[in-house]
């Protein structure tokens, strides 16, 4: 799986271990290990404000803990790689504890590249694990993403289908309700629906969803759903084929 990643964000991204420092850093020391490529040492001394009463509180640190540890996750050195087997999964931890920390949004918007570097990463991870029917991993990965883009209702939606097909109904309703309302509402105002790199990812929601309720016997659901699908797409050639399906059935 690492091995499949790694080769995923060489295809993705130009891997360039002198990505830049925190915008508008106001941690001077970090900034200067991590312009070194100490990413060790900046990794140490970032986690350690973490902990520390002074600085435990700013959103800085967490930051540059997630970006040295996905520099450490680019890396091929086996030394490193033994000492941080889940670098790439502590970044994407240590980037959700920043935005959770960055409540004035003092770095979120500014280091932006970063952000949509890792939540790439993230779809990239939700969409192997739905292909392979990994539904509550699937479910798990699309979370992650909303906690940093928590406006994107499409995301919503798709983990509240992930977590129907996991069999976790409860969150399964609540995801996709919010999510539904948000998305109607929206599009009777704007004609037009947002975030449109996640586009997509509805798009697949909506016959995952469908199906889901076919074969749940819900006939009525899923033609409600499909059609509601069917006006946010209605240049989709895979949406009008399952709109077809679904209305024939008896």
């Amino acid at each position: 799986m690492k091995k499949i990643i790694l080769l995923i964000l060489s295809s993705f991204f130009i891997v360039n271990f002198s990505f830049s420092q925190v915008v508008g850093s106001k941690f001077e020391k970090l900034t200067k290990l991590y312009n070194a490529q100490r990413y060790e040492d900046c990794l140490y001394k970032a986690d350690n404000y973490t902990y520390k009463d002074k600085t435990r509180k700013e959103a800085e640190p967490y930051l540059y803990v997630a970006m040295c540890y996905y520099q450490l996750s680019l890396m091929n050195d086996p030394d490193v790689l033994e000492d941080y087997p889940k670098a790439l999964k502590n970044a994407i931890k240590y980037l959700i504890k920043f935005k959770k920390k960055d409540k004035k949004d003092e770095y979120y918007t500014n280091n932006i590249d970063f952000v949509n570097k890792i939540a790439n990463i993230i779809l990239y991870q939700a969409k192997k694990h739905y292909k392979d029917k990994r539904y509550r991993k699937a479910s798990s990965s699309y979370k992650q993403f909303s906690k940093l883009f928590p406006a994107d209702d499409n995301i919503k939606f798709m983990t509240g289908t992930c977590y129907m097909l996991a069999n976790n109904y409860s969150e399964g309703r609540t995801y996709i309700s919010d999510a539904i309302v948000k998305l109607q509402d929206n599009y009777n105002k704007e004609k037009s629906l947002k975030n449109s790199k996640t586009l997509p990812i509805l798009e697949d929601a909506f016959i995952l969803y469908s199906n889901y309720l076919v074969n749940d016997e819900k006939i009525d659901s899923a033609q409600a759903t499909i059609s509601i699908a069917k006006d946010f797409f209605p240049n989709s050639g895979n949406i009008k084929i399952q709109y077809n399906v679904i209305n024939k059935v008896k």
